[in-house]
């Protein structure tokens, strides 16, 4: 009993300790005017389509702000010469709130889900290879592969689930920084195998991967390009 009630006094030390940390540090927050002015509009390699800072067509409805209440949520949209069309969305915030699972909103805009699941994406801008969500995505009249991954404190991750704790414990080593950032990378039309052999098919995602690997590369080389770009990029 004795060694109970010794632990829990202990238990709320900590957490006493812990909340006087988290309290005792600020963390400026960014804009989404900042974050716009930070992320380029113009790739090398790729053409420019569109933009959340100069279309508002192009910007998230209200509800996925009111819901994950971030800094704010950029979109740029590319093309390249083989005929894809390449989109990239990153949203920054301080907030588990605002790192939710994006396959959720895939399946209500109407996607299927094609094998989701981790792999290593070689990215050398971000130093190598980083863990990273893959799937395919398919819905009539269009196909394609999608790609996300998070920045946190603790370094990259493939899952949300990751994020609440990074936060929490950059917050208690009084780390210089505790935000994130989610980037996802969609691409369209997915290429079509060969034929429908579990080989062909392989390929055909392989190829995909590829393609969407080195324009995440081209994005990171960007943002690293500028000063306050290189926030998306380094920790």
């Amino acid at each position: 009993m004795k060694s109970r009630v010794k632990l829990v006094l202990i238990l709320f030390a900590v957490v006493g300790v812990a909340a006087l940390f988290l309290h005792s540090k600020q963390y400026p927050e960014k804009t989404e005017t900042w974050m716009e002015d930070a992320v380029p509009e113009q790739l090398a390699g790729y053409q420019f389509e569109t933009s959340s800072k100069t279309n508002p067509a192009a910007k998230m409805d209200q509800m996925t702000y009111d819901i994950l209440k971030p800094f704010g949520i950029v979109t740029r949209v590319y093309a390249d010469d083989e005929g894809h069309r390449l989109e990239f969305v990153v949203i920054a915030g301080n907030s588990r709130k605002s790192f939710h699972d994006p396959q959720v909103c895939f399946s209500a805009q109407n996607w299927r889900l094609i094998n989701p699941g981790l792999q290593y994406i070689d990215v050398p801008a971000l130093g190598g290879k980083i863990p990273a969500t893959v799937m395919g995505i398919d819905r009539p009249g269009a196909k394609g592969v999608a790609m996300y991954f998070y920045n946190g404190p603790m370094g990259f991750r493939h899952s949300p689930l990751y994020i609440p704790f990074d936060l929490t414990f950059a917050k208690l080593m009084m780390k210089d920084n505790a935000d994130a950032q989610f980037f996802r990378f969609l691409l369209t039309p997915a290429a079509t195998p060969d034929s429908q052999s579990p080989a062909d098919i392989a390929k055909a995602r392989k190829q995909d991967i590829e393609t969407m690997s080195k324009f995440a590369d081209a994005i990171f080389k960007g943002l690293d390009a500028s000063q306050n770009g290189r926030y998306f990029v380094s920790r």
